[in-house]
């Protein structure tokens, strides 16, 4: 029996697939040949505020080092909400299921997530959270949680 049997695909979710079995193993190989220019290639799908210097620093030996993207910085909230902004703020950046099927599952826009996001932050920084402080979130999975996590990276 084989992978596509096991598990029923529907076609109409393949053909709207970004990537197929065959670019799937093209991807692989080049991943496997070059992995510094797989990698670097992949990272410049976001968007970074300082470019890496080396892309992997690995040892195995004892002690164990690894390091990918050596002095490079970005930030989560921008990647994940406000560069998407210009083209995509109507469009759903992510779908909530509530546990209680009594409730209805929600669909948040960029433009939804960045404000929640903003207002968190706001809140968070009027209690004197500031940049470089750890902050400790104890949440159940709601979309609460996520705006806390943004909001976390966006201070």
């Amino acid at each position: 029996m084989s992978q596509n049997e096991l598990i029923k695909v529907p076609q109409d979710w393949q053909k709207k697939a970004l990537v197929n079995k065959s670019a799937y193993q093209d991807l692989y190989a080049q991943s496997i040949q070059d992995p510094d220019a797989f990698w670097n290639k992949v990272a410049e799908r976001i968007t970074w505020s300082k470019k890496w210097t080396k892309t992997k620093d690995i040892s195995f030996k004892n002690p164990v080092h690894i390091e990918w993207f050596s002095e490079a910085k970005l930030n989560a909230s921008f990647n994940c909400i406000d560069r998407h902004l210009p083209k995509h703020k109507d469009r759903v950046a992510f779908y909530w299921e509530p546990e209680n099927l009594n409730e209805a599952p929600l669909a948040i826009t960029y433009q939804e997530l960045k404000d929640k996001t903003c207002k968190m932050a706001g809140a968070l920084t009027q209690i004197g959270v500031k940049k470089g402080d750890r902050v400790t979130l104890y949440m159940p999975m709601i979309p609460e949680a996520v705006y806390a996590m943004l909001a976390c990276a966006r201070v």
